[in-house]
């Protein structure tokens, strides 16, 4: 940040007049407000959770000497208190989005609180999965009245939460359905909080929890299915996931590092380390497949729709692209691992395929962290083939010697390459 001494010697020098000092001065001060205001959002809805945590402890200390009608009362009175507080702040000529977040937290705590009080006074008994129902869809209203992220992201979670508390038996589709469904809803307050505010802390805050929730419910859903084809499913969803964060649709400061392109790389990549090993393949080469078993596995009609939404993305990613070849090797993987699946099951090319790639990939990010000076994708790149070495000394029989001095020279490169580019950018 320039500072007033700065901008008084600019004047004096005529660089700039008194009005484009004023217009500078003016924009550091927004720019450095605007870090404070989200400070002030964050403090806001820990100091309303905080509140609302307090209050059920102090009714809960003597809960049991209650009458079942002042249970009632106290039961209903977080809800009359948080929706009072919601009308208050819909009403307030000035709109701050603090109050906002901090109302619809401390209501959307005061939602569960209540429903959990009556339910226990009056003996109401149920499973998890009927609570949270109970819970999160009353929170749809208080998204759209109170335009808050935060309770977006608590609706993402609670729907995450009742999926996963239908049961581990539950049938995968019935699992990724009822959070698919549930997420319908808040889907138009979302997509307008990416247009509205597409570089903000709590749209970033929201893209996070909608990767990782996503992520999470995929992988739990198909935890018990057989390795042979949850294997291509995880690797379809994670790539998708990438391709719409390189592609712009959930931009936040840079595409490049956003909550979408950061977990699908690395979930993909997880996924190719996997895939670099024997045992997947030996288990692929041996299973036994039929076309009445594969019309009836929930991952394959899953890998299929991931697989196509893919392709599209790609396309669309490959058109707003200038040079196509510039993109990273991750994203042609998806397309490039079906005659690879297939091929597989007679011939063994699979590992010998996905450790070519990983080295593809490492180069590239390196390459690209050089041309642009990025240490992250520098970085990132060395560290590919820094665990792609390991996985492969475990493989081989290796003197202690020449794995210390491969340690050496890695750890040369991570250094080496920092130094580096911190050079190039100061002489820039």
């Amino acid at each position: 940040m320039i500072t007033t001494k700065q901008l008084k010697e600019l004047i004096e020098a005529e660089v700039i007049d008194d009005v484009t000092a004023m217009k500078i001065t003016a924009f550091y001060k927004e720019k450095s407000g605007g870090a404070n205001r989200r400070l002030a959002v964050i403090f806001s809805i820990l100091g309303a959770l905080l509140i609302g945590l307090g209050v059920i402890e102090i009714i809960a200390h003597n809960w049991d000497s209650f009458s079942r009608l002042t249970k009632g009362i106290f039961s209903m009175s977080p809800l009359i208190i948080g929706q009072f507080i919601c009308g208050i702040t819909l009403f307030q000529k000035k709109k701050l989005s603090i109050w906002h977040e901090a109302a619809a937290s401390f209501l959307v705590m005061a939602i569960g609180a209540s429903i959990s009080l009556i339910s226990q006074t009056y003996h109401m008994d149920g499973e998890m999965s009927s609570f949270m129902i109970s819970w999160i869809i009353p929170i749809l209203p208080v998204i759209y009245l109170m335009r808050s992220s935060m309770a977006t992201a608590f609706y993402v979670i609670g729907a995450a939460i009742y999926a996963g508390s239908l049961g581990p038996k539950s049938d995968p589709l019935l699992f990724l359905l009822s959070y698919g469904g549930l997420l319908l809803p808040m889907l138009p307050y979302y997509i307008s909080l990416i247009k509205r505010a597409p570089s903000g802390a709590m749209t970033t805050l929201l893209h996070w929890v909608v990767v990782l929730t996503t992520s999470l419910v995929v992988l739990t859903a198909f935890k018990d299915a057989e390795v042979v084809w949850i294997v291509p499913l995880y690797l379809s969803v994670f790539i998708t996931l990438y391709l719409i964060g390189i592609g712009g649709f959930a931009k936040t400061l840079s595409a490049k590092y956003s909550a979408y392109s950061m977990v699908g790389s690395l979930g993909a990549l997880s996924v190719l380390f996997t895939l670099s090993n024997d045992h997947y393949w030996r288990k692929l080469s041996s299973a036994s497949f039929s076309l009445s078993d594969m019309i009836m596995q929930p991952s394959i009609w899953c890998t299929i729709v991931c697989v196509v939404v893919s392709a599209v993305l790609l396309y669309r990613v490959i058109k707003l692209q200038k040079r196509r070849w510039s993109l990273s090797p991750l994203v042609y993987s998806i397309l490039l691992y079906i005659p690879v699946f297939l091929i597989s099951v007679y011939l063994p090319v699979g590992k010998l395929f996905t450790n070519i790639l990983l080295l593809f990939i490492g180069i590239y990010y390196i390459l690209d962290g050089y041309k642009k000076n990025l240490w992250q994708s520098t970085n990132l790149g060395l560290l590919i083939l820094f665990v792609w070495t390991q996985f492969r000394l475990f493989d081989m029989k290796m003197d202690f010697v020449v794995k210390g001095i491969l340690f050496i020279l890695l750890g040369g490169c991570f250094i080496g390459a920092n130094i580096w580019i911190l050079m190039r950018k100061r002489v820039k």
